[in-house]
């Protein structure tokens, strides 16, 4: 493995994809800033305004919010995924979804919250209880988890 400042990998602009269910998005958004003042960017389409998939929607709209969730996945350097929200309402599991993605195209991924499956126990997934500590450890105030930001900067490379 190759040896890097640690300090040096956090401040580098990482794209980050946020994954969680939909009724977390305003949440998310705030995590999103947090990351964007350190001079990170999330590049997640369904944080904006205009992504949500309503009941009896035409399939061509769920067809093309998918692709754009798909392509902004795929373009991430990093994944983090939101667990544990227990909110009545719809739940559709797409961060179920976007956690197998990332586990299959070999991107860094973290989960913040509970592990909710046995896919959260693997060895290369990164686990934060809450938001707090994983941005510490991405801003580098935490030493912790130096081997998620050795796979992030491989990824991002």
């Amino acid at each position: 493995m190759t040896e890097h400042n640690h300090a040096y990998v956090r401040t580098m602009p990482t794209r980050f994809y946020l994954a969680s269910r939909f009724i977390r998005q305003p949440e998310l958004r705030t995590y999103s800033r947090d990351l964007a003042a350190i001079g990170h960017s999330v590049e997640c389409r369904w944080l904006g305004e205009d992504h949500d998939l309503p009941e009896g929607a035409p399939p061509e709209m769920g067809a093309r919010l998918a692709q754009d969730d798909w392509e902004d996945l795929k373009a991430s350097d990093a994944v983090i995924v939101f667990t544990g929200d227990t909110t009545p309402g719809r739940a559709r599991g797409g961060y179920h979804v976007e956690t197998g993605l990332a586990l299959g195209w070999g991107k860094p991924l973290a989960i913040v919250g509970k592990r909710e499956n046995v896919f959260h126990w693997l060895p290369w997934v990164t686990y934060f209880p809450t938001w707090a500590e994983c941005f510490e450890s991405i801003h580098g105030r935490s030493p912790v988890h130096a081997e998620w930001w050795e796979a992030t900067i491989r990824n991002a490379g």
